[in-house]
Formats: C-alpha cells, sequence, structure tokens
C-alpha cells in the first residue's frame, strides 16, 4: 500500500526550498539563469547536471510513497530521500506541469525533467555515488522515463529532480514503489517484538509466504522453504529444530530455497537452538540469494549457515555458537564454491572449523570475532595441497582467485591454527586485525600459488605456536612458489632480531615480502568495542588485552 504525501509550498514537510516561506523570493525575471536561487549554469551545458550540489533540503519518505507537491518560483531543485535494504528493487516516477506563472512554457503543459539517484546517502555533503540519471528521450515527450533500481547495499538513497524549464507554481508528482519483501523494502514494525504463543512447523515444505511471530516456532521435521517462498520472522522468535535420527544433532534443517528474513533486534534477537534437551540439531542452509539474518543468535548446531553453490547471505549482530561437547565435524559459517557470505559483527565460537571457505566467491569478515574453535578460518582453493617446499605440486589453474576478506576482526585462542589456507589460487586480504594466541600457526599455507596481491598488514600477531612475551616462534608460515604474500605493517610482538626475524617463515622460492613492522601493539586493530552488542564485546581481543 503506497503512502499519499501532499506538500505545500509552505509545509515543513516541503524538500529543497531555498529562501524560507513568507519572503518574496526575489524574482529575478532578468536572468532566467538565476531564478530560485539557483545558478543553473553551474549544469552541464544543457542545463541539467550534477542535481545533488543544488539541493539544500531534504525530506525523508518510506519506500512506498506518492508524493504530490507544488513547486516554488524560488527553488529549483527538489530532494527526497527514500530508505532500502540489499535486495528491494525501487521504481521512481516523475510527472510534473507548469504553473500559471511559468515563463517560456505553456501553463498546464509537461515540464522538461531530470532527475538523478544517489547512494547511499549519508548527508547533503555526502550524497553517494550517481547511480542512475533519467532525461527525456525525444522532442515530443518531455517527461523523464521510469527507471527502476536494484539495491545492492543497505541505506538511504537520494533522488533529486529538476526542470530546464521555468516550472512557476505549477504541481509534481513522485511515485517511489519498492518491490521486494517486507524486510527489504522496510514495511514491517520491526519495534514491536513477538506475541505469546508456540506454533509447531509439520511438514517437509513451505511454499508460501510465511511470517513466524509467535515467539517459539519449533521445527519438528526436515523444512524446505521453497523458490518463491519468503519467511519473515519477527525480533524475539525462538526458533528451535527438533530432534530427529542419529546422536547428536538428528536430522532436522532449515533449508531455504527461496528467502529467508529474519531480522531482530538488539533488545529482542531471534535465535536459532535446539528443540530437545541435551542434543543439537541440523542448522541453516541456504540455496538462494539475498537471504538476511541480523541480532541473531544461533546455537547447538551442527553446521551453524551454510551457503551452498551460488547462494548468499549477509550476517549481522550475531553469535553463532557450537556445541562444546561435540565439535566433531561441525562448522560455524561454511561457505561452499561461488557462495557469497558477508558476516559484521559476530562471534563464531566453539566448533571444529569456525568459518569454512570453500572455493566460495567472496567471504567477508568485518568487525567480528573467531575464537575458541579447533580451526579458526579455513579456506580451501584449488589443486592439492603442499606442506614441505622439497614436493613438487603443480599449481592448478583457476579462471579466478577464491577471496576471503577479513578485516578489523580477531582470530584468537582457536586450539590449532588461526588461518588455514589450502591449495592454489587463495587471495587471503587480512587488515586491521588480532591473531593472536592461537595453538598452531596463527597463519599457515599449504599450496603452490598465492595470489600476488595477498597480503596480511597493520595487524597484530603475536602469542601464536606457542610463542609468549619472551620466546619467539613462527607466527606465519607458506610453502608457496608463486605469488606474492606481503606480511608489511604488522606487530610480532618483538622489535629486533633474533626473535623477530623467528616469526615469519616460507616462500619456498618466493619469500614472503617483510618491509617494515609495528614497534608496538596496534590499539586499533580487531572490531571497535563500541559497535558491537553485549555478548560479542566481551569476547574480544581488546576486552581480554585491558584484563592483561
Amino acid at each position: 500500500m503506497k503512502s499519499w504525501i501532499l506538500l505545500s509550498t509552505c509545509s515543513l514537510g516541503l524538500a529543497l526550498l531555498t529562501l524560507g516561506c513568507g519572503s518574496d523570493g526575489g524574482d529575478d525575471t532578468s536572468n532566467p539563469s538565476s531564478k530560485g536561487s539557483v545558478d543553473l549554469d553551474a549544469f552541464n551545458t544543457d542545463g541539467k547536471g550534477d542535481l545533488a550540489k543544488s539541493t539544500k533540503l531534504l525530506d525523508s519518505v518510506p519506500p512506498d510513497a506518492k508524493i504530490k507537491g507544488k513547486f516554488d518560483p524560488r527553488a529549483r531543485t527538489y530532494g527526497y530521500v527514500v530508505e532500502a535494504r540489499k535486495g528491494a528493487t525501487l521504481t521512481f516516477n516523475l510527472e510534473a506541469t507548469a504553473g500559471k506563472d511559468a515563463e517560456g512554457v505553456t501553463p498546464g503543459s509537461d515540464l522538461d525533467m531530470v532527475y538523478e539517484v544517489l547512494g547511499p546517502f549519508t548527508s547533503t555533503k555526502n550524497p553517494g555515488e550517481k547511480l542512475l540519471t533519467a532525461d527525456d528521450t525525444s522532442e515530443t515527450d518531455l517527461s523523464a522515463p521510469s527507471t527502476t533500481l536494484k539495491v545492492e547495499q543497505d541505506g538511504k538513497y537520494f533522488i533529486a529532480f529538476t526542470s530546464f524549464n521555468d516550472t512557476g507554481k505549477g504541481d509534481y508528482s513522485l511515485d517511489i514503489s519498492c518491490e521486494g519483501t517486507s524486510v527489504q523494502c522496510l514495511r514491517p514494525d520491526f519495534s514491536k517484538p513477538c506475541k505469546k504463543g508456540k506454533t509447531f512447523i509439520q511438514g517437509a515444505v513451505i511454499d508460501d509466504n510465511q511470517s513466524w511471530d509467535t515467539c517459539e516456532v519449533v521445527i519438528l521435521e526436515d523444512v524446505t522453504i521453497q523458490k518463491d517462498a519468503t519467511v519473515t520472522i519477527k525480533p524475539g522468535v525462538e526458533v528451535k529444530g527438533n530432534f530427529l535420527g542419529a546422536a547428536p544433532f538428528g536430522t532436522v534443517h532449515l533449508n531455504v530455497e527461496g528467502l529467508l528474513q529474519a531480522v531482530g533486534t538488539q533488545k529482542d534477537p531471534i535465535v536459532f537452538t535446539n528443540f530437545v534437551e541435551e542434543q543439537g540439531w541440523g542448522g541453516l542452509t541456504f540455496s538462494s540469494r539475498e537471504n538476511l539474518l541480523e541480532h541473531v543468535f544461533i546455537i547447538n548446531a551442527q553446521v551453524g549457515a551454510r551457503v551452498a553453490s551460488s547462494a548468499s547471505v549477509s550476517i549481522n549482530h550475531a553469535v553463532i555458537e557450537g556445541k562444546s561437547d561435540s565439535r566433531n565435524g561441525t562448522i560455524g559459517l561454511s561457505v561452499l564454491a561461488e557462495g557469497d557470505a558477508d558476516l559484521k559483527h559476530a562471534l563464531i565460537k566453539q566448533f571444529a572449523t569456525g568459518v569454512d571457505v570453500n572455493q566460495s566467491l567472496l567471504v567477508s569478515l568485518t568487525e567480528s570475532v573467531v575464537r575458541d574453535n579447533n580451526v579458526g578460518i579455513n579456506v580451501t582453493g584449488s589443486g592439492r595441497t603442499r606442506n614441505r617446499c622439497n614436493v613438487n605440486v603443480p599449481v592448478t589453474p583457476s579462471p579466478r582467485p577464491f577471496d576471503p576478506k577479513i578485516t578489523n576482526t580477531d582470530i584468537i585462542h582457536n586450539a590449532q591454527v588461526g588461518v588455514r589456507m589450502l591449495a592454489d589460487n587463495v587471495f587471503i586480504q587480512i587488515e586491521n586485525s588480532n591473531i593472536a594466541d592461537n595453538g598452531g600457526h596463527g597463519v599457515l599455507f599449504w599450496g603452490s600459488q598465492l595470489h600476488e596481491e595477498s597480503f596480511i598488514r597493520n595487524s597484530n600477531i603475536i602469542r601464536n605456536n606457542g610463542a609468549t612475551d619472551e620466546v619467539s616462534t613462527l607466527q606465519v608460515e607458506s610453502f608457496h612458489t608463486e605469488g606474492t604474500f606481503d606480511v608489511t605493517g604488522n606487530y610480532w610482538g618483538f622489535i629486533s632480531d633474533p626473535n623477530l626475524g623467528a616469526t615469519r617463515g616460507g616462500g619456498c622460492n618466493e619469500p614472503l615480502v617483510f618491509t617494515g613492522f609495528s614497534p608496538e601493539l596496534i590499539a586499533t586493530a580487531g572490531p571497535t568495542p563500541k559497535d558491537l552488542t553485549a555478548p560479542v564485546q566481551q569476547e574480544t581481543f581488546q576486552v581480554e588485552q585491558a584484563g592483561r
């Protein structure tokens, strides 16, 4: 359902008036280029240019709205901000007619309009990149065409419009519509938590759109959200997977072939957990794109979240925690070939492997913590592994590298290795992170070929592999023969040889690139505590260091 917003020239909601209501505006009819306090010469040669820079005031509107307004002769550039989430499709349609006092154009006729959409919008000084421009395409039809924008990033988007003609006190109508789920188009009221009650999900498939809003939802058997079906989960809901089959996890999963939108709040998070006491459950499996989890807990699952081939999921503000007494074969986040996962402000702990990246498209970890697993992050490229320099393992070609990107993340207290990379065509990027207190190497590469721009930079790499503040050991080791591994600008716990030189090793024919280091602990490495929810914040390296 669209919201209708009626705006008059003196309405508080009217956007972009460069002069206040009640002023005569000082219309300068002798110089049309300056009419309305906007210098049209600042536009391109056809009078149409960077509209965002000419916009003075803004108004926010919902992603489904039809805005009816009236031009003011003192303002020539109008604009609105609309918010939407990744996966939504916004459609813009603009119509305008000249007022009776318009100059050089027939009153009541269609105006020659142009508009731009920019984003993600943060402020008038930083409206974002120009994403599309719409202008007339013929001499007879002067109206700007209807356009659509596929939203690729959560955020606000700014539409600015003007007319090359004098508008007078004419009318305009801006129609904004949003296609997508209720979460993508921001339709539901997420400030209201779930309602008391219990719902049992019985049956193997969900083939229609559903909203789970009772506070307890029990999945009695393995269930699949089918293609074209969407399940939206309200804040505060606890989804419990039943136990069927063999211990300790059974066979009950929530399989997503359609779309899952689970957006909780910090006060009322969504919880995915086990139904039977002392037993686990299978976990979440995503086989589709654009899934979203926010403010969630995923607990006691065999695989917390599995992203299948070519699927995608965004996970923000999450705790993914395994069964401490049943780690064998468990994974916190598993991303398969061509899969895509974006993890932010999250904690993954108590699995055999915290994050498993297996020839995936792109796995991004930002402002997160991976700790207390056997292996923190495991990255598998293509071909065979190579764990000694005197072993001849041919490089396996690939059309592209496999890209884990890790930024401002803690990889700490994992029993074996912090980051382990296997085989070839790996492009590892680690920046502003903490790789510390892991039982084995901080970073270990068993392969022949790395992408030539692989790096670990501006990170603390300390106390791994049995090292202490007094005794050094290998923190990073690689057996690559092709490619480059840049480990510049890190803090290693030592600032002079021979201890400093003993922290890095490998590169059978291609050494690690080391052109500098930090002489002291990098205080800004790792996630920013103030941006984290309490359960994640208390598990960070910074909080831990403060207590040392």
